[in-house]
């Protein structure tokens, strides 16, 4: 999440809408991704709009321009978190998986071998408990460091590397049965690679929508 600290100094400090709207549209993209992979799509709009919205009301308690990016994830780890809490998520998951079609590709053999294992990487990370998904989505999709994930989901930093070591061996233990066999590094460069899911045209409309209902 890549934010200009004199964007948000304008934003916090002086109250300028306009630096509000361009930087809460500047993250809208990274907060899409995060949410869709907890989430189906409409979900994952209204989970960055609560974002968003709590961020809002939430902006006096932004310490500096520079813990921006930390403190915004924190909000946004504690939206997911109550989704699930409120059972919203676990249902929607469940609909998706039931409805998954198997995808059908053309091209090279080798190619379609990678994307299956793609595919399987995916809905491993997707059967991982909430806690360790999140760590994993933050680090390897989002590039977040360890401290910063700490401070996103408010534990210690050694907390956060046992979160991602027991994670990354459940996914290999998760890969074996469907013939996914990899390497640790391998498997790292598979997260890394992710889904890149274009956050839809409406939803910066929404966005733009409820900062300046706030405004």
């Amino acid at each position: 999440m890549q934010v200009s600290a004199e964007i948000v100094e304008r934003a916090v400090s002086r109250g300028d809408r306009d630096a509000l709207a361009t930087l809460f549209a500047g993250v809208q993209q990274d907060l899409f991704r995060f949410m869709r992979r907890h989430a189906g799509p409409q979900e994952a709009e209204d989970l960055v709009q609560e974002t968003i919205l709590q961020a809002l009301r939430s902006l006096a308690s932004l310490r500096s321009p520079a813990a921006f990016p930390g403190w915004l994830w924190r909000i946004a780890v504690r939206t997911v978190q109550a989704a699930w809490r409120e059972g919203r998520l676990r249902s929607r998951l469940a609909q998706e998986a039931a409805g998954r079609t198997p995808r059908v590709e053309g091209g090279a053999e080798m190619e379609a071998e990678r994307e299956e294992i793609r595919t399987r990487v995916r809905e491993a990370v997707d059967g991982l408990e909430e806690g360790l998904r999140t760590a994993v989505l933050l680090r390897y999709e989002q590039g977040l460091s360890y401290a910063e994930i700490a401070e996103a989901t408010d534990c210690a930093e050694g907390t956060v590397g046992a979160r991602l070591h027991h994670a990354l061996k459940k996914l290999q233990q998760a890969l074996v049965p469907a013939g996914a066999v990899l390497a640790l590094a391998a498997l790292e460069r598979e997260l890394e690679a992710g889904v890149c899911e274009a956050a839809p045209a409406r939803l910066a409309d929404r966005v733009a929508q409820t900062v300046r209902e706030s405004a």
